[in-house]
């Protein structure tokens, strides 16, 4: 029917053709509606793998059947369960077997197919004032308040054990009577009224909790105000803290009481656990508003509920939300209040803790005790600019401007050509070197006062070994420069361009007919002759 291939067995026809189209002839469909549930593909159930021909079987443990075909488990949420080992949601790590249930009524945390939470049908107990055994007044919900589980135990003292009292036998099935130890329960007993409480001394000695000695009476009202109170011997109801009252002895004995306790420790300790177990969720670590301190302290709160506490609030005078003065703890704010203190200027709303700091005004507008902290410099202040202060040279100063920061260099003074005035005017640390305005200046090699172009300097003054001209004629021969006396030696000596001029050597007895020749004694020279 499905066209897949397979048929059903229970429409089995035996004829030598098919007798319509619709039959084919293989058999062993499971599911003749659905074309993608046939022979092979396995069927789906409880059992998987049926194939043609193949017995039903079960997967595996650790695997599931998916589609006829066994898959293994596994672990999506890594809460250390599967599904098949009962997680009823894999993808939640805080759902699986064994897990502690929330208190929300929204969620099966621990796969036990009920929710969490009030049913409605819990019993809650009122508030009730106690005399504790050194004369303090308590009060349950101020107990409760304090995270702690309190056990009542109506012990009528006119009954039969509580005239055992003092005997040493009866201490131990007593304390096994009080149920679960701890430090965080509270255990309110009773005393007769025909009774002191010294009666109970014995007990309190040995009980390894805290203990508050009650009249009879009262404890007796307090258990009818919750209705759980049924004139049974023993009577033992525990308090948790968030006000559900649970009896540990659903089936107490009925009085007169005569025979021994009939007490299961394991089955009261579990019936804590049970009645209280809410109390290890953080939704109900406040457990409603049962503190009397609490803003919106409330006797008949229900778990859960957080408790609000008062606030401690500032006086704020200029509205920044900063206050400097405390008015105390309020459960409401006040007029012109604030949460946050630590305003240093509460009339100025410019001036507030984590503002931004200001420069240059003097002013801490931060709070934080510091002024003008983190600004770059001090307005007015004054200092060198970064640069070159040799010779003429200066960098110049620049001034802290009124906002903090620095304003630009004023006053500098850069390098330019070097002048013939005594300052190193291209600050290269030289004074007058090489300037433009310079004179030049010869070299005079054989030092008689001439130089010549060979060699020149360009200097403000004359250089030692140099001189204001150019004259000399011949630089390695001191004698021989412009001022020097012309001498008949058949050399230029005063460097005017000629030689041996001034003398005349035609009628010159010194030098008749060239230098140096001197006619004798009453000889003539003409014509550069020595006559007689």
């Amino acid at each position: 029917l499905d066209g897949d291939g397979y048929g059903d067995d229970n429409g089995l026809v035996i004829a030598c053709s098919p007798p319509d189209p619709s039959y084919v002839n293989e058999g062993f469909d499971c599911d003749d509606t659905d074309p993608l549930v046939f022979p092979y593909q396995g069927c789906p159930g409880t059992d998987c793998g049926f194939f043609y021909g193949v017995e039903w079987g079960d997967c595996s443990p650790g695997s599931y059947c998916d589609n006829g075909v066994c898959l293994p488990c596994e672990d999506l949420d890594g809460d250390g369960f599967t599904s098949c080992d009962g997680d009823c949601n894999d993808n939640d790590p805080n759902v699986y077997p064994g897990a502690i249930e929330g208190c929300n009524g929204l969620i099966d945390n621990n796969c036990d197919g009920s929710l969490g939470g009030p049913t409605g049908n819990e019993v809650y107990s009122p508030d009730w004032t106690a005399q504790s055994t050194d004369g303090q007044t308590v009060t349950l919900f101020g107990l409760l308040a304090q995270g702690r589980t309190v056990i009542l135990d109506l012990f009528a003292a006119w009954c039969v054990p509580s005239q055992q009292m003092l005997t040493s036998n009866f201490l131990q099935d007593w304390n096994m009577h009080m149920g679960p130890s701890g430090t965080d329960q509270v255990r309110i007993v009773q005393a007769a009224v025909d009774q002191s409480a010294g009666s109970v001394t014995p007990f309190i000695s040995a009980a390894q909790w805290p203990v508050i000695v009650q009249d009879a009476e009262d404890l007796a009202l307090l258990y009818a105000s919750i209705g759980m109170f049924d004139n049974a011997v023993p009577t033992l109801l525990m308090i948790c803290p968030d006000r559900k009252v649970t009896r540990l002895f659903p089936q107490p004995d009925v009085l007169p009481y005569t025979g021994a306790f009939i007490y299961d420790p394991v089955a009261a300790a579990s019936l804590v656990d049970a009645g209280c177990a809410c109390n290890l969720i953080p939704c109900l670590t406040n457990i409603g508003c049962m503190d009397q301190s609490s803003c919106n302290y409330d006797p008949a709160a229900n778990c859960p509920g957080p408790c609000v506490s008062a606030i401690e609030y500032f006086q704020d005078n200029d509205g920044d939300g900063f206050g400097s003065v405390s008015l105390g703890t309020f459960c409401s704010q006040p007029n012109n209040s604030a949460i946050n203190g630590g305003d240093c200027d509460d009339n100025n709303p410019f001036i507030v803790p984590f503002s931004e700091e200001i420069c240059g005004n003097g002013i801490d507008e931060n709070c934080d005790g510091q002024v003008d902290e983190d600004c770059p410099c001090v307005p007015g202040t004054v200092e060198p600019c970064t640069g070159s202060d040799i010779g003429a040279c200066d960098p110049g100063t620049r001034t802290c401007q009124f906002d903090g920061t620095w304003g630009f260099c004023e006053g500098e003074i850069g390098p330019i050509s070097e002048f013939c005035d005594g300052i190193d005017n291209d600050c290269n640390g030289l004074v007058d070197d090489d300037p433009i305005d310079g004179l030049t200046w010869f070299r005079d090699v054989d030092g008689d006062g001439y130089g010549t172009n060979n060699e020149t300097v360009t200097a403000c003054t004359a250089p030692l070994g140099y001189v204001d001209n150019a004259l000399d004629c011949d630089d390695s021969d001191p004698d021989i420069n412009p001022g020097a006396p012309e001498a008949c030696n058949t050399i230029d000596d005063d460097c005017d361009g000629q030689v041996d001029d001034g003398f005349d050597l035609a009628t010159d007895t010194q030098n008749c007919g060239g230098c140096g020749i001197q006619c004798p004694p009453g000889f003539t020279c003409a014509a550069g002759q020595c006559v007689e």
